[in-house]
């Protein structure tokens, strides 16, 4: 009788471990289940590219039945884990709980994001850890940058292109970006906003800095683009 592995998720260990069995465990001997919220694996290295758009979203993911030949895909959430029954709980996409049987149990979730005891950074601050959170910020850095250079109100325009608090890299990226994006108009963008300088060569403030948040820094919703980092 063949064992039941499940794996739950699907990042670099789990489709990995996943692929590895498929090759070593002979077909009649182990039933593969692996379950996942999605049903790709996402290069997390490559999301700043995803957002600047100098990757297209596909090329940062890989789709896990492109790579597991006999694996059985789930998409869902483990929710619960029951050792003396050896099952899980499943919440699928629809919201069904269901239960499902193991032999053997291979536990590969990930992480999650940390969030530092800053009063505000967890209502206001934005996540960078999905490709959704990246397609997302690449979307709101361009419709915001277009509504500042659409407006005729200057205090509006000030508060939609003021200083940007977020990642230092993807800023960069971000900037270089503009160009490809909207051929022929960055330059133009940036001196209609006033810019002087692309976002490339803004500084971050050191409160903003990883790993250098201050004690009395708070977050709050600040302007349209990012949320403001006020630091005593």
């Amino acid at each position: 009788m063949a064992w039941n592995v499940v794996i739950a998720g699907g990042g670099f260990g789990g489709a990995m471990a996943a692929r590895q069995l498929e090759r070593v465990m002979p077909r009649q001997s182990v039933r593969l289940v692996l379950v996942n919220e999605t049903n790709f694996m996402l290069y997390t290295p490559f999301l700043p590219e995803a957002a600047a758009g100098t990757l297209e979203p596909r090329h940062v993911v890989t789709p896990l039945r492109e790579i597991l030949r006999r694996t059985y895909l789930r998409l869902g959430t483990v929710v619960g884990h029951d050792p003396a029954a050896k099952t899980v709980e499943l919440r699928t996409r629809e919201g069904e709980v269901e239960q499902l049987p193991y032999d053997q149990l291979l536990l590969s979730l990930g992480s999650v994001s940390r969030v530092l005891p800053v009063p505000g950074l967890s209502e206001h601050a934005i996540g960078f850890k999905s490709l959704a959170d990246a397609i997302w910020l690449r979307n709101h850095v361009i419709e915001t940058l277009e509504a500042a250079n659409a407006t005729e109100d200057p205090a509006r325009r000030d508060e939609l292109a003021g200083v940007l608090y977020a990642c230092a890299e993807t800023l960069r990226i971000l900037a270089i970006a503009i160009q490809p994006i909207m051929p022929g108009a960055a330059e133009r963008l940036w001196e209609q906003l006033g810019v002087a300088e692309p976002l490339a060569s803004q500084r971050v403030p050191s409160s903003t800095a990883w790993g250098g948040t201050r004690p009395g820094t708070v977050v709050t919703k600040g302007g349209a683009l990012f949320p403001r980092v006020d630091a005593d």
